[in-house]
């Protein structure tokens, strides 16, 4: 059964995150300002899978107990979920409507990692202290290949980072404007190779190498391959394993099987 979430519930600029275990032993019989009453309290830093009462004092989580709360105001939360706030870590709705609209699904933080953005200190600048709920992004691999190249695209690119490979000099220049967003808080390095089709292996490989010299991630929308699969999921992961840290053992072990089978050749899909 599927239960809908209560955590947008709140109108006001409460983030429910994480809950400390501290709060969840704590059975405070004080009057709060918001109880949520009856929700099935999903949190997984607890492992809390139960009904509770959830007693909020200003923007704060004070207490949450088995037994009843009083509370100025009470949300008969009965048959719906409490749980900490979604991050969502592909959203390209990075906007004052977007953000109000993710904070009613109880995303309290959207985060632009793959097209990423460039530049990256003027972008949480026009956020800062005006945001629904918390933001973020890498720095773009798109973007700045957009400006150096001169593409007359927005978003995403129209012409020329499409239609021609970068010259030396040009790949120099966006290395130049992806060390800098890295510089100004750039969460990784955003790439989005199938939109912009013409970088060349090395390109993208020095980046993976920047990445992995400056102790971030990539986040990857894999370059469209029309025979074969094949070498568009080889393509990151050799880039990954070349560029220490290694991926994650576990899929790792998933995937080299796969790679090394013509029966079950990798896919980009889930199925």
């Amino acid at each position: 059964m599927s239960f809908p979430v209560i955590a947008a519930v709140l109108t006001t600029t409460l983030t429910l995150l994480a809950i400390p275990a501290s709060v969840l032993k704590g059975q405070n019989a004080a009057e709060f300002d918001i109880v949520l009453a009856y929700g099935r309290m999903m949190d997984p830093e607890s492992n809390t899978d139960a009904v509770r009462y959830v007693g909020i004092r200003g923007n704060k989580i004070a207490a949450i107990s088995a037994r009843p709360l009083r509370g100025l105001t009470v949300i008969d939360a009965r048959g719906l979920v409490i749980a900490p706030g979604f991050n969502d870590l592909h959203s390209h709705g990075q906007d004052d409507e977007n953000y109000r609209y993710k904070a009613r699904d109880g995303v309290t933080t959207a985060l632009e990692m793959e097209v990423g953005v460039m530049p990256v200190a003027a972008w949480y600048d026009r956020r800062e202290g005006k945001a629904h709920i918390n933001f973020g992004a890498t720095v773009g691999h798109i973007p700045a290949k957009m400006s150096v190249m001169k593409d007359t695209g927005t978003f995403l690119p129209r012409d020329n980072a499409i239609n021609r490979v970068a010259t030396p000099d040009e790949v120099r220049q966006i290395t130049d404007l992806i060390k800098q967003g890295l510089g100004e808080g750039g969460l990784g390095i955003g790439f989005g190779i199938n939109y912009v089709p013409t970088p060349t292996r090395a390109e993208v490989f020095d980046l993976f190498a920047l990445a992995a010299e400056r102790g971030v991630a990539n986040y990857v929308h894999m370059r469209h391959a029309a025979r074969s699969n094949r070498a568009v999921v080889w393509d990151p992961c050799r880039n990954s394993w070349q560029t220490p840290p290694a991926p994650a053992p576990r899929c790792t072990s998933c995937i080299s099987p796969a790679c090394a089978s013509d029966k079950r050749p990798p896919t980009t899909a889930a199925r």
